[in-house]
């Protein structure tokens, strides 16, 4: 794996940065989306519009924390080996494990759950 970046730039970036943009992101989702589909209620029907304010704030959510940051963290780590001596290099890969255990976990977890998220469309059973 070819790191360039330097822990600082991975943190300040990656994971200070992508989070405000995450948060703007949830913010205009969550006061934009719900006038948006009152306004082409006539063109959205109500069978899909119940789904898209879910879709436009859980997804990236997922994305960033469940997905994206695991794979930061993986990154800063080899970034703290490459650039980091000492208890420098300790305490970048202390904190990069720290993220890719919960936060890989809650991904993990997320996979798992998604077939219980699913099952809740099925028709209900006869018995």
């Amino acid at each position: 794996m070819n790191v360039t970046r330097k822990p600082v730039h991975i943190f300040f970036i990656e994971h200070l940065l992508y989070s405000v943009y995450l948060f703007i992101w949830l913010v205009l989702a969550v006061f934009v989306i719900p006038k948006l589909l009152v306004r082409y209620a006539s063109v959205v029907p109500p069978e899909v519009a119940i789904w898209v304010l879910p879709a436009f704030t859980m997804i990236p959510i997922v994305a960033v924390l469940y997905f994206w940051f695991p794979y930061s963290a993986v990154r800063l780590w080899v970034a703290a080996g490459n650039h980091n001596d000492g208890i420098g290099q300790y305490a970048w890969r202390v904190y990069a494990a720290g993220i890719f255990v919960v936060f890989g976990f809650l991904g993990v977890m997320t996979l798992f759950s998604a077939g219980d998220f699913f099952e809740l469309f099925h028709a209900p059973h006869k018995g």
